[in-house]
């Protein structure tokens, strides 16, 4: 019996428990505005790194009075010839949009939103270079537009 102790007193102490989860990374520092998008719209970053070419798009977001939000995607568009769209921002169709994925000219990256995403930080690629991009909220209106709140970051 003083050896069962023993050896569970030991496996305690040797960390043979299970480690805690690694941190989720914040976007703690931002590098622009934080961007509200509504659903079938897009939107221009604004910061110098992205040159104008690096659009955000949110198609239908799914909402009820009383349960939420379904899971939806955010897409991070970069203009590979440049800018994708003609204006700052807009709406656009979804159906629209999958067209727009299919040419040559578009860097389409998909970001998964979800209750449990909200607050943490995905990251995304624009060239070389890798951003970070954090849905904060997501802002549901019965019978009207819902949009999402989404922070960027290095």
């Amino acid at each position: 019996m003083l050896t069962t102790i023993v050896v569970g007193v030991f496996l305690a102490a040797s960390g043979a428990a299970q480690k805690p989860p690694p941190p989720t990374p914040r976007c703690a520092k931002p590098i622009e505005r934080e961007h509200t998008v509504c659903q079938r719209c897009y939107e221009q970053l604004d910061n110098q790194a992205f040159g104008k070419r690096v659009f955000l798009y949110v198609p239908d977001i799914k909402s009820g009075v009383f349960r939420g939000f379904d899971p939806f995607d955010v897409w991070v568009i970069e203009g590979i010839y440049g800018p994708p769209f003609l204006d700052y921002g807009g709406v656009f169709d979804p159906s629209r949009f999958e067209q727009l994925k299919s040419t040559g000219n578009v860097v389409a990256t998909r970001i998964l939103v979800d209750k449990d995403r909200l607050g943490k930080a995905q990251t995304f690629k624009v060239g070389k270079n890798t951003f970070l991009i954090e849905p904060t909220r997501v802002l549901t209106s019965y019978g009207g537009t819902d949009r999402v709140a989404l922070k960027i970051c290095r």
